[in-house]
């Protein structure tokens, strides 16, 4: 039964992102490749399995129920390290515990309950300490961390392995804000060391960072937009050359002559001046086809544009949200999109009639999970657990050095597992 809709995700392009941001950022930093809110919407297992063939050296989720879906879809890499970076919640912790995650420590109390378990169940467990440097929405308050630290060390199965942080202008991290952030976070970091902790990973860059901030590289990164071929600023599109591996399609269902005067859709919001010629295509709210297109806003032109856009949306005269492209050209949205399907002007285009493809712009990350991704490139057979590994996945020996160079402690080595050749 073909779909209304799909997604074409091209591996090969996600897997070049990571290789091309490695370029800029060295071989020797470990990478988090982060695949949260099922990795953008691309699909977590399939990221997962590309970022870690391509050299990833760990996964980072948002909450313990996405570490614990893609545990078991990763045994080709033994046990990769997954890092939860959102709050430790009681009922969450066995979870955690049993898929062998590692926990972010936001409070005192999270660190003991997660000891307490882990005691409990006779398991070691290693765990990150998400520090608040300025984002003031997460992580533990800096005054707390030294205590924290000085907490676990009357603890016998929990190891704080990890300390980290999060830029608040994610977006311009070579800012004066951002480098305040980082100098809180390395004083954090020296302090700890003066008092005789050493976590062996010290990470606080995202992609922006690790492009524009060599100083923030540390002893790890997380990468998320990059992987995805978006650029998180401006100023990295001279630094890495990027492919868009996402492509949401459809086709047109039906084609509609509009009469001067006469409207389509709900409320008559587009009421036609001329006549209209008027494809209708079957997607709609339903399907996270409500967004704005995800744009840059890295030149004045761009800001200016996001201004109108709102002051629009004030008096309620925006354009519809979403974007269209037929035959690489874009096509206005007519009227507001409905629950299911929504009208777009083909006025001019004869070449347009049922059955053509159209493909739509919208933010990723809401496209409806029911809507087919399908995977395309060489790295796609990845995704047949039962074939081979893919060409160029690291050795075990790389990974073995890369720990000792970082000073990973022997236990978090072994957890990882590359694919034999």
């Amino acid at each position: 039964m073909k779909p209304t809709s799909w997604v074409e995700i091209d591996l090969d392009a996600v897997s070049h992102n990571l290789r091309a941001a490695r370029q800029v950022i060295g071989d020797i930093v470990p990478v988090f490749a982060v695949v949260k809110a099922d990795a953008y919407g691309h699909g977590a297992r399939a990221i997962a399995l590309t970022a870690l063939a391509a050299g990833a050296y760990g996964l980072a989720v948002s909450t313990v129920s996405e570490g614990v879906e893609l545990r078991p879809r990763l045994r080709r890499f033994g046990t990769p390290p997954i890092l939860v970076m959102g709050p430790l919640l009681p009922e969450n912790v066995d979870d955690a515990l049993e898929n062998e995650l590692t926990p972010s420590l936001w409070s005192l109390e999270e660190a003991q309950l997660l000891e307490d378990r882990a005691r409990r169940r006779g398991q070691m467990v290693a765990a990150h300490v998400f520090v608040d440097t300025g984002m003031g929405t997460m992580g533990l308050p800096p005054h707390l961390v030294p205590e924290i630290f000085h907490q676990a060390q009357g603890f016998e199965h929990t190891v704080l392995e990890g300390l980290y942080s999060h830029f608040a202008t994610a977006f311009a991290p070579d800012g004066p804000f951002a480098r305040q952030q980082l100098a809180l976070f390395l004083r954090i970091r020296d302090q700890l060391r003066q008092a005789g902790f050493q976590p062996p990973l010290c990470h606080m860059a995202n992609s922006a960072a690790a492009l524009l901030m060599p100083e923030a590289r540390l002893d790890a990164v997380r990468l998320g937009n990059i992987l995805y071929g978006e650029h998180p600023s401006g100023a990295t599109r001279s630094l890495v050359e990027l492919r868009n591996p996402w492509a949401w399609k459809t086709t047109v269902v039906s084609i509609r002559n509009v009469p001067s005067g006469g409207s389509l859709g709900y409320g008559r919001d587009f009421v036609a001046t001329r006549p209209v010629r008027a494809a209708i295509l079957p997607v709609g709210l339903a399907d996270g086809f409500m967004v704005a297109a995800v744009r840059p806003m890295s030149t004045l032109r761009h800001l200016g544009r996001a201004l109108a856009l709102d002051i629009l949306r004030f008096f309620g005269r925006a354009p519809s949200a979403g974007q269209v492209l037929i035959g690489g050209q874009p096509v206005p949205v007519l009227g507001r999109v409905a629950m299911q399907t929504c009208a777009v002007d083909v006025s001019g285009r004869p070449d347009v009639r049922p059955g053509t493809e159209a493909q739509l712009l919208a933010r990723r990350a809401s496209v409806a999970p029911w809507v087919p991704r399908l995977y395309a490139g060489n790295m796609a057979r990845f995704l047949a657990l039962d074939g081979p590994g893919p060409a160029g996945a690291p050795a075990r020996v790389r990974i073995r050095r890369l720990a000792a160079r970082h000073q990973v402690p022997p236990r978090m080595a072994r957890r990882w597992r590359a694919p034999k050749a």
